[in-house]
């Protein structure tokens, strides 16, 4: 006595194909909308600086020359002061008081 079951075939079909081209075709226009599409009015060129990015946009443009800078700064007084410690403690700490 044999026992015959059926399998149903479960296929994609045609609901789980266009179920994944409108997941692919979000993806894609999320894509297209993040890294293509240059927001209205502009770009980031167009928001407004702060104070700190404009001194510091006028600081790059200063036009350095190397010896003017080493000159400059041979200039520069020397403030410090060394002191050579007194004696700290005694000269063997290991011999008895």
């Amino acid at each position: 006595m044999a026992i015959i079951t059926e399998e149903k075939q479960s296929g994609t079909g045609l609901i789980g194909i266009v179920i994944w081209l409108i997941i692919l075709v979000l993806i894609g226009v999320g894509a297209y909308y993040i890294f293509f599409k240059l927001p209205v009015g502009g770009g980031v060129d167009t928001l407004v600086k702060p104070d700190s990015f404009k001194k510091a946009e006028a600081a790059s443009k200063i036009d350095l020359n190397a010896a003017t800078v080493i000159e400059q700064l041979n200039k520069l007084t020397d403030y410090k002061s060394w002191k050579e410690p007194d004696s700290w403690g005694r000269k063997n700490p290991f011999l008895a008081l």
